[in-house]
């Protein structure tokens, strides 16, 4: 069993299909904003990573797909 260093047992694992949805919808708008927002297209680029990280580590907490959208 895979651990992370908050120690998340395989959080990847159970990745609702709501939140993969969610983030594939709001891909393209979250990267725009990035990047007129810090006027860096490699650090909208790492912002948009961690961002992806951390929602697909902590998505077994969503209760809603709504949730994933907010």
């Amino acid at each position: 069993m895979q651990t992370d260093d908050d120690g998340n047992h395989d959080a990847l694992a159970k990745i609702s299909p709501a939140v993969v949805r969610a983030l594939a919808d709001a891909h393209d708008g979250i990267r725009r904003f990035l990047r007129r927002s810090l006027r860096n297209e490699d650090d909208a680029d790492d912002v948009m990573q961690e961002l992806y990280v951390r929602l697909l580590v902590r998505s077994s907490q969503l209760r809603q797909e709504e949730s994933a959208r907010a």
